[in-house]
Formats: structure tokens, C-alpha cells, sequence
């Protein structure tokens, strides 16, 4: 039983010396600028690669709805989680099925979720007075915190809930 104990030890220990996991920045943002960047360049990696064959002869094929990528120009306006990315974001991420935009394209303002490489998911935002609303659709999660329950009956949901949420888990 000791034995098994000082490898649980110390399989715990080399976990807690590996590399750190990918951390997400959760930010308030207005939309500058949205561009469109073709699949396999700089920012777009390629989602199929081109026909392939394996060493059984094999061919194998790859079908996508999806191609080219957006980069988006966010001026940041509140950090709400992760680290501080100063004044200014690009958010990359591919285009949606049949290459339709991901980004909310009703309001300029969003919520992101951007990683360490610098690809982000978005939540429409709007101003309601003094208050910030998020638009979530029926997928809608911010550092896995499902935004459908926490919706009002006008159908949206506060920036502060949200706010609230991510601090309780961090």
C-alpha cells in the first residue's frame, strides 16, 4: 500500500511540472475591425488536408463545411478573466458552415473567448442604459459556464451574472 502511495505521489508531482494548461482570456471588446483571410495562410491553417493515401493503399479523404478564417480587431474595454492582452486583441477563428462569419454581426460589441494562440469564440453584447446584456445563442458558453440558464425573460442575460460566475470559479 506504501508503494502505491509514493507512486501516486509522484506521478502527481510530475503532472503538477508539465506544462501549464492552455489558459483562456474572457473580455468585454468592440469590434473594429472584422477581416477574411483565406485557408492556408499565415492565420488559417488548413481544417483538410488534400487527399491522402496510407501505406495499405488507402485513400483517404476529408469533407468540411468549413474554409477560410476571420480575424477580428477588438479595442478591449474590460478584462474579465486571464491575463490582461492590453488596449487591443485579434481574435482568429474559423469561418462557420459554408464560410458564414462567427462573430455576431447584429451588435459591434462582444464578449471573447481568446486562448493562448490567439483563437476566440464570441457572444453578441449590447448596452442597455448603463448595463451590458449578452445575446447568447443556443449554444452559448463562456469558460464552460452554460449562459442558457442564466437567461432573463427578455432572453438576455446580464454581463454582471456572468461576471459573478467567472469569479466564483476562479
Amino acid at each position: 500500500m506504501r508503494l502505491i502511495n509514493l507512486v501516486a505521489v509522484a506521478l502527481l508531482s510530475l503532472l503538477g511540472t508539465g506544462p501549464a494548461l492552455a489558459q483562456k482570456t474572457i473580455l468585454l471588446g468592440a469590434i473594429d475591425k472584422l477581416e477574411f483571410v483565406k485557408e492556408g495562410t499565415e492565420h488559417c491553417p488548413v481544417t483538410c488536408p488534400n487527399l491522402e493515401t496510407t501505406e495499405n493503399g488507402v485513400t483517404r479523404i476529408c469533407l468540411s463545411r468549413h474554409g477560410d478564417c476571420q480575424l477580428v480587431n477588438l479595442r478591449v474595454i474590460e478584462t474579465l478573466a486571464g491575463a490582461d492582452l492590453g488596449a487591443t486583441v485579434v481574435g482568429k477563428s474559423k469561418l462557420g458552415e459554408f464560410n458564414r462569419p462567427t462573430i455576431p454581426m447584429e451588435t459591434r460589441l462582444v464578449v471573447a473567448e481568446i486562448d493562448k494562440q490567439g483563437f476566440a469564440s464570441y457572444i453578441g453584447a449590447t448596452y442597455s442604459g448603463d448595463e451590458v446584456l449578452l445575446l447568447p445563442k443556443s449554444w452559448a458558453k463562456v469558460d464552460g459556464i452554460d449562459l442558457l440558464p442564466m437567461k432573463n425573460e427578455q432572453g438576455v442575460v446580464p454581463l454582471e451574472l456572468l461576471r459573478q460566475r467567472l469569479r466564483d470559479k476562479h
